[in-house]
Parts: structure tokens; C-alpha cells; sequence
């Protein structure tokens, strides 16, 4: 799956495109809608899900119809200026999504668990819907405002820089956390949710979110690309707060799961559970990474 999704962004960095980014983000999307709509159904909270998706496909056709650069909708014959549009435009997609939970609802079983079955709805508009945004939104980051380009130089490869950077200290961080814990973990870290989880391993994802960040930061510069950052110690920043960000991601993952009853979020990754289970992280920190991107130039 790693390989699969470097391959992808890889990709839409030679070619200017976000087309790999955004089919991997749709396709998680699902996977995790598809995933969390079966939790719900266990403890009794079951929630139109074809809202929820209705919300993702929405959100990816903005993403690849909205010219982020110019602030224009692509391909548009008369340049409407849609600068200041993307978060009411996002708004009005959760709003949509919001309401026709509610018609679907009441039309198929009235009041009845309403509130129930709406809020777990909304959760999960809001932990899948705005940090899959983020994520789109963070691929489209443009470059440095004045960076310079060499000949044959590739532009344009900020956001997809920054999404693996959020990716390999999300991964990296959940690798040195499993390592860390078995080998020296001792005090735990959150018994009543998570009982495997202990300070070591917390630590430990610190180091490997900010080791993983500065790994791919040096095959960035291998590449000779135009950097995502203009500082080192900056690469120092997004691990130190994604890696714990990641951990918070996980364990928020855990109270749902712990809730449910269910050892794993589903069976779609065999050896390791459900897509959430593997990507809980990632999804959690998103909008972190989003704010940092904007903060740290």
C-alpha cells in the first residue's frame, strides 16, 4: 500500500496533477465510510451512510474542479472569481449531507433513535468528511511564493510533498510506537482505552514521526526539488506535533472501537484489521498538518 501510494503522488508531481492523491483519498474515504457505518450498526446508531458518501464524492469533485492557485472553478468559460469560496463551499457540502441524513431518516423510521443515529452521523461527517478535506486540500498547496526553478525542474510539488511528509510521521511514528513499547514500555498510557498503549511507545512515535519527516525531507533533496520548507528545523516541527497528534488519532479510533465492542474497525487489511486501523492516524492529523503547512512556509 505504501509503495502504491508514493507511486501515485510520485506521479502527480511529474505531471502537475492531483489526480492519484485525490483517487487515494476518495478511495480511503469509502473504505473508512464503508467501515464506520458497520460500527454504527453495532451499537445501535445506524445512519444513512449513502449521505456520507454523497459528503466524500462531493468534497473530491471540488477538489478537482476548484483551481486553488487562481481561484477559479478550472475549466470555466466566464473566470468566475471564487476566491474565499473553498471552506463555505465545504460548509454547504456538510450542510447538504446533514440534511438528507435527516429526510432519510425520517422517512424510514421516523423519531425513533433519531438523535442517536444523527449525532453518530455527524461524528462521522466530521472525522472522515473535514479531515479527507484536509487532506485534499493540503495536495494542492501551491509552492513558496518566489521560489526559483531550474531547467526541468518540477513545480508545483509543495502539497505533495507535504502529504507524504504527513504520511511517513503518521506511519513511521505508529512503527517506532509498536517498537518502542514492546521493547521498554512499561507505564501505561491510556489503560481504560487502550491497554497496549504505554509512554514508551508515545515517546517512541515522537522520534520515529520525526525521523520518517526528515527521511523523506533528504530524498526530497536528493530529488532536487524545490523543498516544502525553507528551514531544517522546520521538518523538526511537523514531526514533533504530528507524531503526537497521530497517537491522539489513534486512541480517539480506540473509544470508538471500545464502544462498539470490536477488536478491529473490519477485515479489509488482513494481518492488520480495517482500513481505520491503519490510517487512523493520518485521517486524525490532517487538519494539524493542514494549519502547519500554512504556518511553517
Amino acid at each position: 500500500m505504501g509503495a502504491v501510494a508514493i507511486t501515485s503522488i510520485m506521479m502527480d508531481m511529474a505531471y502537475g496533477v492531483n489526480y492519484g492523491a485525490s483517487a487515494l483519498i476518495c478511495i480511503g474515504f469509502l473504505c473508512a465510510a464503508i467501515e464506520i457505518s458497520g460500527i454504527a450498526k453495532k451499537i445501535d446508531a445506524k445512519f444513512p451512510s449513502s449521505a456520507l458518501i454523497f459528503c466524500g464524492l462531493l468534497l473530491l469533485a471540488w477538489q478537482l474542479f476548484y483551481d486553488y492557485h487562481a481561484g477559479v472553478l478550472r475549466n470555466s468559460d466566464a473566470a468566475v472569481d471564487m476566491v474565499g469560496l473553498p471552506i463555505p463551499a465545504v460548509t454547504l457540502i456538510f450542510a447538504l449531507a446533514f440534511i438528507w441524513m435527516c429526510l432519510l431518516h425520517i422517512a424510514r423510521d421516523g423519531h425513533a433513535g433519531f438523535i442517536r443515529s444523527l449525532s453518530m452521523g455527524m461524528l462521522s461527517l466530521v472525522y472522515l468528511g473535514i479531515t479527507c478535506s484536509c487532506m485534499l486540500a493540503l495536495a494542492a498547496i501551491p509552492d513558496i511564493a518566489g521560489t526559483t526553478y531550474t531547467e526541468g525542474q518540477w513545480q508545483d510539488t509543495r502539497g505533495h510533498q507535504l502529504l507524504l511528509l504527513l504520511c511517513a510521521a503518521c506511519k513511521l511514528g505508529d512503527v517506532a510506537a509498536f517498537f518502542g513499547g514492546r521493547a521498554f514500555g512499561k507505564k501505561k498510557l491510556a489503560p481504560k482505552v487502550s491497554p497496549g498503549k504505554t509512554w514508551a511507545g508515545f515517546y517512541s512515535a515522537i522520534f520515529g514521526a520525526i525521523a520518517g519527516t526528515y527521511l523523506f525531507y533528504g530524498i526530497y533533496w536528493l530529488m532536487d526539488l524545490p523543498l516544502a520548507f525553507n528551514g531544517w528545523w522546520q521538518p523538526f516541527v511537523w514531526g514533533l506535533i504530528c507524531g503526537p497528534i497521530g497517537v491522539l488519532g489513534d486512541l480517539v479510533e480506540s473509544c470508538i472501537k471500545r464502544e462498539a465492542d470490536i477488536k478491529d474497525s473490519g477485515n479489509t487489511i488482513p494481518g492488520f484489521g480495517g482500513f481505520l486501523d491503519v490510517f487512523d492516524a493520518i485521517i486524525f492529523c490532517a487538519p494539524v498538518a493542514y494549519v502547519l503547512a500554512l504556518f511553517l512556509p
